[in-house]
């Protein structure tokens, strides 16, 4: 294999090194600062709640289920019942994630499940940017540097996706990190169902993930997707009307207008047109 063929994948491999390297000391820290403390909080709160209604009876699933996406919280403004309107997921992940430890550990504690969970996020994160610029259609090496260069970005405390927003001596941002990781997953499914009409399914879930990681990341996936859906329908607009414009310049130097064809567009006639909710009489008269 060529040494070119493995830079991407040895440059995302530094990014994910580098990280790991560089951000274990989030794994040393023996209490919280800042967001930090809240979510936390939310998550200690959601493992007394599983403890309470969380057994193997069957029966109980879902009440199990409801108690932990709804429930209340005593030191909340002196009690309020926060998940219903908070979102509910990283605290319910990282009391899974804690479930699972205790059967192969009974040392682990939830606050260090808590602090491997956000270093490990943040230290993948470089990953889904890979992922993310491949769905959309980049090369691997422009993808790669992506990934390289995602945890580069500074600001002075914005609470934007650099590490002053999510690290322990930061803002902490906990649940706007699970949120920054997945929504790159998110938009690179949707785009790729968009495209080439597929998965469909993982992408409607990774948008579901995405919203109950972070609601306002959910909006903006949502919102991208109008975009995305947008500017690829009036692409392949144009296309189309630029092919038929041509086929007719042919037709018109002596070739049949019955035989036109449109070969060469990535979409066909009829599947824009139903793309668009238009008869495909209608969209011919546009094009």
């Amino acid at each position: 294999m060529k040494l070119s063929s493995l830079f991407p994948h040895l440059l995302l491999l530094f990014a994910i090194v580098t990280n790991l390297y560089w951000l274990y000391p989030e794994t040393q820290a023996k209490y919280d600062l800042n967001d930090n403390v809240f979510a936390y909080s939310l998550a200690l709160r959601t493992n007394e709640v599983w403890d309470t209604y969380c057994h193997s009876n069957p029966l109980t699933w879902w009440t199990c289920l409801v108690n932990l996406t709804d429930h209340w919280v005593e030191y909340w403004a002196q009690g309020y019942p926060l998940p219903h309107f908070y979102q509910h997921l990283p605290s319910i992940l990282f009391v899974a994630i804690y479930k699972v430890s205790l059967l192969l550990s009974n040392s682990v504690t939830l606050f260090s499940i808590f602090k491997w969970s956000q270093f490990l996020y943040l230290s993948i994160f470089p990953l889904t940017l890979y992922w993310c610029g491949r769905k959309f259609g980049l090369d691997k090496q422009t993808s790669a540097f992506a990934g390289l260069l995602s945890t580069l970005i500074s600001t002075q405390f914005l609470y934007g996706t650099d590490l002053n927003a999510v690290t322990w001596r930061g803002s902490g941002m906990t649940t706007q990190l699970l949120g920054m990781v997945i929504l790159p997953l998110a938009m690179g499914s949707i785009y790729d169902s968009l495209l080439h009409n597929r998965s469909y399914a993982r992408s409607a879930l990774l948008l579901v993930f995405t919203f109950h990681m972070h609601l306002l990341f959910g909006f903006i996936a949502s919102l991208s997707t109008l975009l995305l859906w947008g500017l690829i329908v009036l692409i392949r607009l144009i296309v189309l009307k630029s092919e038929v414009r041509s086929q007719k310049t042919e037709n018109e130097n002596g070739e049949r207008k019955s035989d036109i064809k449109i070969q060469s567009s990535p979409i066909k006639l009829h599947h824009l047109a139903s793309v668009l909710k238009l008869p495909t009489s209608n969209l011919i008269k546009i094009l």
